[in-house]
């Protein structure tokens, strides 16, 4: 039989878990977007030679993070994909009807903006960079599909905890439950025993 303690104890857990909910949106990362994915048209020295550049942002993820992201991204749609220091590098990437291209992707993490700069060369077979104009859009394409990678992630992470606190929530309703009832039973046998004792005291009181 549950005491009122206990009662109080299922009570207080349901509160509780009540306020996980609440507090499920302090992630360390934005629920608003904000950004802009336009790429900047930058430079890039590589060895001795400086190549055009597109500068894109990855939001939210360490240079690290957009690794993992950009082979993901880029194991299916090219040849190659590895990493060299800073540089992220695919070859004989297919991500357009013009055919494959080189990517070297140089990273630049920065913390106080919580972002990831990588800028961006796009050359072809020959080592020749293409247009600015399919640059451009290849580098808009890939801000877009790293982003949304991030986003996704954050997605799955919230829903993950959201899962557990909804079980946690059926959890402490059930104890809920069940604890109203045992106080039903607790009231039932303490008016009982109030009438045992009245009756009691009727039956001193003839004596």
């Amino acid at each position: 039989m549950k005491t009122p303690t206990m009662i109080r104890s299922t009570l207080t857990l349901f509160t509780l878990t009540m306020g996980l909910v609440l507090a499920a949106q302090d992630y360390g990362f934005s629920t608003s977007w904000t950004h802009d994915l336009k790429p900047v048209r930058d430079s890039l020295q590589v060895d001795t030679v400086t190549l055009p550049a597109q500068l894109i942002v990855v939001h939210e993820a360490d240079d690290g993070e957009v690794y993992d992201l950009w082979k993901l991204h880029l194991k299916e749609r090219a040849a190659s994909v590895d990493r060299g220091g800073d540089d992220l590098l695919a070859g004989q990437a297919k991500l357009d009807e013009l055919g494959p291209v080189e990517l070297r992707g140089r990273t630049n993490w920065d913390k106080k903006r919580v972002a990831t700069d990588v800028r961006l060369v796009v050359v072809d077979t020959q080592g020749a960079p293409v247009a600015a104009d399919r640059a451009g859009t290849l580098a808009h394409d890939l801000a877009v599909a790293l982003n949304k990678a991030v986003v996704n992630a954050q997605i799955a992470e919230v829903q993950k905890d959201l899962d557990k606190v909804n079980d946690d929530l059926e959890k402490a309703r059930k104890e809920h439950g069940k604890a109203v009832d045992n106080e039903d039973d607790l009231q039932g046998d303490l008016q009982k025993l109030q009438d045992k004792a009245e009756d009691n005291l009727k039956d001193a009181e003839k004596v």
